[in-house]
């Protein structure tokens, strides 16, 4: 009886993406991060290369179709790579649907070389979000004043003229395009503003020259527009009772006005009550989203300042100018790498050119275990810089000198702590410190029976705080303390407390 051998199957490769399917085990299907994953994975830019040509092609394209995009955009990848990339796209990311070709005769010709791809809703957004972010990351854009004009243009047409429902259906559509406009711009531009004032690959000419136009700049686009919110927040204030009105017109004189009301599309912006209320939200002249970007427009020029000062300050041979001078070589695209790598490396020296004669050399995180002592550990010192180690100083006079100091302290207590006793008013500044510590413990502690009691510092001194009618008093040559309700007692520690509060000092 002949037995059937099975051939061992070789396990697969690990995957780069192994790490992004970890990230989508618990990510159910249709879920937006699914799209969102992509760009995570450590082939995003052979994925980003595949949605950028479909999601500028014309129609739906075939995978030959897909891998010439790519070699027209300098992708030079195989048609079994383009498939791997569009199968995961479409079965791990669903950024991507593979529809089936429809002049097909056989079943053969449903393979997936005749399938045609095309973007999914989710996919296409997300991509073209992720390309907004990658050119507005390179420079924030110019504020279009004009849309700012063109808002308070628009608002006091709908305010003092009398339109046809037509006429206020464009006036709502050019108010709110200008709107958008004019957001999207101020979007992130003080933050962009605030990071070229904290450059550091500036020299001093530079810095007073971005300076100069950035003051230029920002006073005269913060003056417009201060000027043209107050004009727009005040007509918005007169047109609030109407707001419904040009709501309910502008909805009116959509073409998709059947489509919103069931659903299948999203209102147009100033369709809706809610949209003039946050328009007039944000042209509140101190709070709304513009007077705080141009509070944050003025607030970037600080810090250009002091960069300026600190550039102006910096000698040529300081640490910070070293620093500086460091940083702007690293950013070198020739030298930078080998420069980096030889200030930061942890490894023998290396020279520019990229190799060493030596080797590579011996990381200390290789190196042998050397114990330290726990001399060295707490004095962090492991021996003198040169000659012999120094011997150790006489600490006999400096013991002598702090017992001194302490016995002066003892006896200068024990007359404060007399005199408190002996109670005499007022009590000299020493004793009524003293006086005051067993007073201030007295009160603090947990009584019993109407009666608490505390000691000083010392613990020589104790005082008895006991509920009276009366006002217990204790007066110093500089203060004087009142306790309504309240007696005040002073005793020797290790004695009985007396009958009645001390007349002298206290009562």
């Amino acid at each position: 009886m002949s037995s059937l051998v099975i051939p061992a199957v070789p396990a697969p490769a690990t995957s780069p993406d192994t790490a992004t399917d970890a990230l989508l085990l618990d990510v159910p299907r249709g879920d937006l991060r699914r799209v969102l994953a992509y760009l995570l994975s450590p082939s995003h830019h052979q994925y980003a290369a595949i949605m950028d040509v479909l999601d500028n092609a014309a129609g739906y394209l075939t995978l030959a179709q897909v891998a010439e995009g790519l070699q027209a955009r300098g992708h030079d990848a195989t048609q079994t790579a383009v498939a791997a990339r569009l199968d995961r796209l479409h079965r791990h990311f669903e950024a991507v649907r593979p529809d089936p070709a429809n002049d097909f005769a056989r079943l053969e010709d449903l393979r997936a070389t005749r399938w045609r791809y095309h973007l999914t809703t989710a996919g296409r957004m997300v991509h073209r979000f992720w390309g907004r972010l990658r050119e507005e990351n390179t420079g924030a854009r110019e504020i279009p004043l004009t849309s700012l004009q063109a808002m308070a243009d628009g608002l006091g047409h709908l305010a003092r003229d009398r339109l046809s429902p037509q006429e206020v259906a464009r006036q709502v559509e050019a108010l709110f395009l200008a709107h958008d406009a004019l957001d999207q711009a101020m979007e992130a531009s003080a933050d962009h503003l605030s990071d070229l004032a904290n450059r550091f690959n500036l020299d001093r000419d530079e810095a007073i020259e971005l300076k100069r136009l950035l003051v230029t700049y920002a006073t005269h686009v913060a003056a417009q527009v201060h000027d043209a919110l107050f004009q727009a927040f005040d007509l918005l204030t007169d047109l609030r009772p109407r707001f419904a009105e040009f709501a309910a017109v502008a909805a009116s004189q959509s073409r998709a006005a059947e489509l919103v009301a069931r659903g299948h599309l999203a209102a147009a912006r100033g369709t809706c009550e809610e949209h003039w209320v946050q328009l007039l939200e944000w042209c509140r002249p101190v709070e709304g989203r513009a007077a705080r970007f141009t509070r944050g427009l003025v607030l970037a020029i600080r810090p250009l300042h002091l960069n300026l000062r600190r550039l102006q300050g910096s000698g040529p041979t300081s640490l910070r100018s070293k620093a500086l001078q460091l940083a702007r070589v690293c950013e070198d695209r020739e030298w930078g790498p080998r420069v980096s790598a030889a200030a930061l490396g942890d490894h023998g020296w290396l020279k520019l050119t990229g190799w060493s004669e030596d080797g590579d050399g011996a990381s200390w995180h290789d190196g042998p275990v050397v114990g330290i002592g726990s001399l060295e550990r707490t004095a962090a010192r492991s021996g003198s810089v040169s000659g012999s180690v120094a011997r150790a100083r006489s600490r006999s006079e400096a013991q002598a000198l702090l017992e001194e100091a302490e016995r002066e302290q003892a006896m200068a207590r024990a007359a404060a702590i007399a005199e408190v006793l002996c109670g005499r008013a007022p009590l000299s500044p020493e004793a009524g410190r003293v006086a005051l510590e067993a007073v201030t413990a007295a009160l603090s502690s947990h009584g019993r029976d109407g009666m608490r009691s505390g000691t000083d510092r010392s613990r020589q001194l104790v005082c008895t705080v006991n509920l009276s009618a009366d006002t217990g008093r204790l007066t110093s040559q500089d203060w004087s303390a009142l306790l309504p309700g309240h007696q005040v007692a002073f005793h020797q520690a290790g004695s009985a407390a007396p009958a009645r509060p001390m007349s002298g000092g206290t009562a």
